[in-house]
């Protein structure tokens, strides 16, 4: 069965966004980069061909799900990283995380996040062991240099030593994906432009990321140069735009969607100052993906509320309004507007509406109670 038409538009336009990073990767760190990509990708759609024979059930017609996957979990890695391990994550994210849960579109986790996830907690010395940036390399990624990278300067308090041109053009010790900065604000961009996700999740956890830094600085540094070291290093902006954003994963609503970003960003910047394991972000995401559902049902209940409070306001105001007028023509007999309604209904409608605005007002100093319009609603 072929997947719609808008779907996979949005699927190769993900796709395309993630070939800047992998040639900005070959430019660093030799040709190993696109060709781990090459490799994963490939292994990523033999083990969903594999997974749906054996599920007896049919894979959906031009799905780029599992070749999205496999680069994003290469660049996900330092260069060079023994191909065990990345085929481990592919593994992982394909045969556990994937298709015990239904496939294509009914995953609860972000496959991704959760083979790299695995494989850090596995073997976290291989996958914080990041050769050095245009430093002699091999095309199967043999390396000469190695550091610790910009993630554990940071967690050490240290000030980076690198300028913030070499900050900016990504070339500092990392992930494939730390990448350049002005590389994958311009796959941001493009992403939006062609409404391949949605901006709320993005954008909150940015702002929360850049609050946070300054609220919190690890070290000594200007005012303005926290959040720089703590977007230009890791996986943080690159994880954001690809992962972050899957719809699969996400929650439904608009509200939704911003409280999730907002609380990836306390819980990213949570995991890097004091988790073990120095790139947190695959970590806060996947607490954010099992939040969703709840996420959902409580923007389902802020929403039900304020549109009740609403309608209700208002109602009492265009009674209210109709109740000035109704006061006016009993105690001004000579200027009453001239109505359809006899005296003694006026009177009557005068009553209920002091009665009704009472009763709002008493309810406003209760605590609201919004899953009631739900129950009603379902009724």
């Amino acid at each position: 069965m072929p997947l719609e038409k808008e779907t996979q538009t949005r699927q190769k336009c993900l796709f395309l966004a993630l070939l800047p990073i992998t040639l900005t990767g070959a430019w660093l760190y030799g040709l190993c980069v696109p060709l781990y990509g090459l490799i994963s990708a490939l292994f990523c759609l033999v083990l969903d061909h594999i997974c749906y024979k054996m599920r007896k059930m049919p894979r959906p017609q031009g799905d780029l799900s599992p070749l999205i996957t496999g680069l994003i979990l290469s660049l996900l890695m330092p260069a060079g990283v023994p191909l065990s391990l990345l085929f481990g994550a592919d593994l992982i994210a394909i045969c556990i995380a994937k298709h015990p849960f239904g496939g294509y579109g009914k995953n609860a986790f972000n496959p991704a996040a959760v083979g790299f996830g695995m494989m850090l907690v596995l073997y976290p010395d291989a996958l914080t062991t990041y050769p050095v940036p245009l430093s002699q390399q091999t095309v199967w990624g043999n390396h000469a240099q190695f550091s610790q990278g910009l993630v554990s300067t940071l967690a050490e308090g240290a000030i980076p030593r690198q300028d913030l041109f070499d900050l900016f053009l990504g070339k500092v010790a990392g992930p494939v994906a730390q990448s350049s900065v002005l590389i994958l604000l311009g796959c941001f961009l493009f992403l939006l432009f062609t409404k391949t996700i949605d901006w709320q999740v993005p954008v909150f956890a940015l702002v929360t990321y850049v609050s946070f830094a300054l609220l919190f600085p690890r070290a000594l540094y200007d005012f303005y140069l926290s959040p720089i070291y703590e977007l230009a290093c890791g996986s943080i902006v690159f994880g954001t735009v690809f992962m972050a954003t899957d719809p699969v994963t996400l929650p439904a609503t608009g509200i939704g969607r911003s409280f999730c970003g907002f609380l990836l960003g306390i819980f990213v910047m949570l995991f890097r100052m004091f988790g073990q394991f120095g790139p947190g972000f695959c970590f806060g995401l996947l607490l954010i993906n099992a939040l969703s559902p709840v996420m959902d049902k409580g923007a389902a209940k802020i929403k039900d509320f304020f549109g009740d409070a609403k309608r209700t306001t208002r109602n009492l105001i265009h009674k209210e309004r109709r109740y000035a007028s109704v006061s006016r023509s009993v105690w001004n007999r000579e200027e009453a507007p001239s109505n359809e309604f006899s005296q003694e209904e006026d009177l009557r409608l005068m009553e209920d509406t002091k009665a009704q605005i009472n009763s709002f007002l008493h309810s406003l100093e209760k605590e609201p109670d919004p899953s009631n319009s739900r129950e009603e609603e379902g009724k």
